[in-house]
């Protein structure tokens, strides 16, 4: 089932299928924790950064609108290339 066709209600049957087959109990435990957390979660993240960590996205937020600190995508397919090298 592709998810971006799938409807609500048929990706929970599929959710609930692909439960039903999974006979590991700890994959049960770690896919009910798992689903509990995202399910209960009241935060978006932002709440969990430390003030410092969120001036620091702001900030490079903020420099994604400057073209002149914008990286080229060559040059970071060369940056990445290199690191993988090494």
């Amino acid at each position: 089932m592709h998810m971006n066709t799938a409807s609500i209600s048929e990706l929970k049957i599929e959710m609930f299928e692909l439960l039903a087959q999974t006979h590991d109990e700890a994959k049960v435990v770690k896919l009910y924790e798992a689903m509990h957390d995202v399910l209960d979660a009241k935060s978006d993240g932002w709440s969990d950064l430390s003030s410092e960590e969120q001036l620091k996205l702001e900030t490079a937020i903020e420099e994604t609108y400057n073209p002149t600190k914008l990286v080229p995508h060559e040059q970071v397919l060369k940056m990445i290339d290199k690191w993988l090298k090494e």
